[in-house]
C-alpha cells in the first residue's frame, strides 16, 4: 500500500507500517517495514488467513499514529491476510498533531524508564490515542490530537509508582496546534506502598509464572498485575493508602484463583492498611493446588 499525507495527498517516506494480530493467544510475529520516498511500503512474511490490523507511526514527526480503516485509536479494520498470498490497496493517510515531550522523575529527581505515557484527545472531528515508553533518561515524546484538551497520563506498568495525570502549573489545559512542539510537560511520580514475598506450594517449591494483584476493598481499584520470577518472589505494583486484599491467579490456569492466606472465598480474605511508600513482606505464601476435570466433547447424535 501507500502511506500519504491527509491533506496534501504527498506521499509520507519514513513511515513505519506494522501488521499485528491483536488479542490472540496465537498471534504471529509483528512485521513492521518503513517506507520508501515515494510513500509505498511491501510487508512480508505474513501467516495466511490471520486478521491482521495495520498500524501507522512516522518516528520524529508531528503525524498522529493512523490505524487501517479507522481514525486513530479508536476504529480499525482488521485485514485477512488472503491465501493467494496478497492484499493490496492497503493505503493510509495520516493527520497531523503536535508533539508533546518531557521528562518522568521520582520525588528525589532520579529519572524512570520504563513508564508508560498515554494520550488522548477528541474533537468534533475525531479521536486520537496514543501512547510511548520513556527512555533510560525518563524522557518521551509523543504526538496529540490538534486543538484538543488532552488528557495526559504517566502509570508505572511494573513498578511501584502510582500513575498520575498531567496538570499545568498555572491550571490551564494541555492543547496543542498543528506542528507545534510542546516541552516541559513533566511528571514527578510518588511511590506507592506495595506488598512482596515468595509464592510456594504445599512442598515448599517456589512457584515461577503466579500473578498477583492488590484489590482495593471498597472495590473500585485493582493494582496492575505481575507475576512471580523463577525463585516465586513477587513485589506488586505500587497503591495508594487504602485498605488491601492480595489475590493470585494464573493465566496458564495450574493453581484455583485464591487470596491470602490460602482463602478461595473474599469474604475469608485477610484485609491489610497499606500506606506509601511501605512495602509489606508476606514471606513465604503457600498457594493451593486445584484438581483437574477432563472429558471428551462430541457433537450431538454421535458425530
Amino acid at each position: 500500500g501507500r502511506v500519504t499525507d491527509a491533506v496534501t495527498g504527498a506521499p509520507v517516506g519514513g513511515a513505519c507500517v506494522t501488521a499485528t494480530v491483536p488479542e490472540s493467544s496465537d498471534a504471529p510475529p509483528e512485521v513492521t517495514v518503513c517506507t520508501d520516498a515515494t510513500g509505498d511500503y511491501l510487508l512480508d512474511g505474513l501467516v495466511d488467513g490471520k486478521p491482521y490490523t495495520i498500524i501507522v507511526r512516522k518516528p520524529d514527526s508531528t503525524y498522529l499514529r493512523e490505524y487501517y480503516g479507522g481514525d486513530h485509536g479508536e476504529n480499525w479494520l482488521y485485514v485477512p491476510f488472503p491465501a493467494d498470498g496478497h492484499a493490496v490497496g492497503i493505503d493510509i493517510a495520516l493527520d497531523r498533531g503536535g508533539r508533546i515531550t518531557g521528562t518522568v522523575t521520582s520525588a528525589d529527581g532520579t529519572p524512570l524508564a520504563g513508564i508508560w505515557v498515554i494520550v488522548e484527545g477528541s474533537t468534533s472531528d475525531g479521536y486520537a490515542a496514543d501512547y510511548m515508553i520513556t527512555d533510560a533518561g525518563g524522557h518521551y515524546s509523543i504526538v496529540g490530537l490538534a486543538g484538543a484538551e488532552l488528557w495526559l497520563q504517566a502509570d508505572d506498568p511494573t513498578g511501584p509508582y502510582l500513575r498520575a495525570r498531567y496538570a499545568a502549573p498555572d491550571g490551564s489545559p494541555l492543547v496543542v496546534d498543528v506542528d507545534q512542539t510542546r516541552t516541559g510537560v513533566d511528571f514527578v511520580l510518588a511511590r506507592g506502598a506495595t506488598v512482596s514475598g515468595i509464592a510456594v506450594d504445599a512442598s515448599g517449591t517456589p512457584i515461577a509464572g503466579a500473578c498477583v494483584v492488590l484489590e482495593d476493598t471498597e472495590g473500585w481499584w485493582m493494582s496492575n498485575s505481575i507475576c512471580t520470577d523463577a525463585s516465586g518472589a513477587f513485589r506488586t505494583t505500587g497503591a495508594d493508602s487504602g485498605t488491601y486484599r492480595v489475590r493470585f491467579f494464573s493465566d496458564r490456569m495450574s493453581f484455583p484463583t485464591q487470596y491470602y492466606p490460602g482463602v478461595y472465598d473474599v469474604t475469608s480474605a485477610e484485609v491489610f492498611p497499606l500506606a506509601p511508600p511501605d512495602n509489606l513482606d508476606l514471606g513465604a505464601v503457600t498457594l493451593m493446588a486445584g484438581g483437574a476435570i477432563s472429558g471428551t466433547i462430541t457433537l450431538a447424535g454421535g458425530g
